[in-house]
């Protein structure tokens, strides 16, 4: 009888070994091939008026209806002279940067159109033009709000009218 309990023992022990399961591990790759772009962006933080879209790259002003004596749009200051009148703002400007190793960059101005005749507009005292982009800094600071001029003047001559322009900004890193 010592035998038959042996067999059996023996039996039991390899049922409980050929059910054992082992994990089974597989390594896969996966590569990731890409580049790292450098990239600006100039956002508009503030100017007279009554702007919309401020933060943004594209902002609207309503400066309303103007004119040498009448009231003066918000954020502008007036200059009267013997033959013209003179509306000025600061316009604050921010550009940032990601992954450029440019110190500074180039901001230049121009209009999309030519203004109405008798009226000149001007940024840091830089006449603009459809015709012609002007440079305005050759220095700008990344990641700082520069504070720029933007002015209008209108001459006495010029008959009444709507003097709405748009000025495009560029700025390229240096």
């Amino acid at each position: 009888m010592a035998m038959k309990n042996s067999i059996v023992t023996a039996a039991i022990l390899l049922i409980f070994g050929a059910g054992t399961v082992s994990a089974e591990t597989v390594t896969r790759r996966l590569g990731v091939i890409a580049n790292a772009s450098g990239s600006i962006e100039l956002t508009i933080q503030s100017i007279g008026g009554t702007p919309s879209g401020l933060g943004t790259a594209t902002v609207t002003t309503a400066m309303g209806t103007i004119s040498k004596t009448g009231p003066v749009p918000t954020g502008f200051t007036r200059q009267i002279q013997a033959t013209k009148f003179i509306l000025t703002t600061p316009v604050g400007i921010r550009v940032t940067k990601s992954n450029l190793t440019s110190a500074n960059y180039t901001l230049t101005a121009a209009l999309t159109a030519n203004p109405a005749s008798g009226v000149l507009w001007l940024l840091n005292n830089l006449l603009l033009s459809a015709n012609t982009t002007s440079t305005i800094t050759t220095t700008g600071t990344y990641g700082v709000t520069q504070s720029h001029t933007l002015r209008v003047d209108i001459n006495d001559s010029t008959v009444p009218q709507s003097l709405n322009r748009t000025v495009t900004l560029s700025v390229v890193s240096n």
